[in-house]
């Protein structure tokens, strides 16, 4: 008689109908398996993490002087094993406005170069002569990787150039009659010594590149 009683109440507690995997399990323990399950309630969603900042990548520092835009766009798509210091400056100029840039290479830190070259193709965006093609990616790896500062002076498309009335070729202080053409410069603007033969003769990435790299470091044993 004591059975009927707590088999009623046992029923009552249970809702119905039962969750099929509660089905075989037996009523009391249904019950307090289902209070457990609506006291914990569902498990809350995973926060998406944040997401981090890509870091900067590291690029060549470019100075852009009066006479255009500097060729860093170019130079960073060449294999250039150094890295440029934070102290490297480019500048460009052209046969105008070059003079007051050595000023500003002088007060550069060193070693401090000036590549007169040619001026860049509409069409391609290089420089229209081959050796300065060879030259300027040279260039900006043996200078910038030592943290030193450069000008790059162009001197006009390839009729300007060619002129043999060219100021470059005429001054007594240039006699410039071939390009590119690299220059030492002093702290105070002056240019100093000039680069020899293998610079001119050079046909090959890896001769220009040897070539620059024996003119740089001719610069610093002084």
């Amino acid at each position: 008689m004591l059975r009927a009683p707590l088999a009623v109440a046992t029923r009552a507690a249970i809702p119905t109908p039962l969750p099929r995997r509660l089905r075989c399990v037996r009523p009391a323990l249904a019950a307090a398996l289902l209070s457990s399950l609506a006291l914990s309630g569902p498990s809350p969603a995973a926060t998406p993490a944040a997401p981090t900042a890509a870091a900067p990548s590291s690029a060549v520092v470019s100075v852009t002087g009066s006479g255009g835009g500097a060729i860093a766009s170019q130079l960073r798509g060449s294999a250039r094993p150094m890295m440029a210091s934070s102290s490297a400056r480019h500048l460009v100029a052209t046969t105008e406005t070059f003079r007051d840039e050595l000023k500003v290479v002088g007060q550069g830190t060193p070693p401090r170069i000036v590549v007169f070259s040619a001026d860049l193709d509409p069409e391609t965006g290089e420089p229209w002569c081959p050796d300065c093609r060879l030259a300027l990616p040279a260039i900006a790896d043996m200078v910038e990787g030592r943290g030193g500062t450069w000008l790059e002076v162009r001197v006009g498309d390839k009729p300007t150039w060619k002129d043999p009335a060219n100021p470059l070729r005429t001054d007594p202080a240039l006699r410039i009659t071939s390009i590119p053409t690299l220059f030492e410069v002093a702290h105070d603007g002056a240019l100093g010594a000039r680069n020899g033969h293998d610079v001119d003769d050079a046909r090959t990435a890896e001769q220009m590149r040897a070539a620059v790299e024996g003119f740089v470091d001719g610069l610093a044993a002084q």
